[in-house]
């Protein structure tokens, strides 16, 4: 399996159902590409303090927006 990681920090923004958004500090990001067709890639996010998951509806990072449903 192939696999290439690069440490890239991206800014992270949470958004909440009520509207508000938070950005918290996260420490080693990195992204992983794989061979794999199914997971061409990877983004991993360790934060600086543990994050309350209650009424998120998004998380946004690099430009990239991922619902929760």
């Amino acid at each position: 399996e192939f696999r290439r990681v690069l440490f890239r920090s991206y800014p992270v923004t949470i958004t909440y159902a009520d509207g508000s958004t938070m950005t918290p500090d996260c420490k080693n990001s990195s992204i992983s590409f794989t061979d794999q067709s199914d997971t061409p890639w990877e983004y991993n996010i360790d934060f600086d303090e543990p994050i309350a998951p209650e009424g998120i509806v998004s998380i946004e990072f690099g430009g990239t927006t991922i619902p929760f449903h």
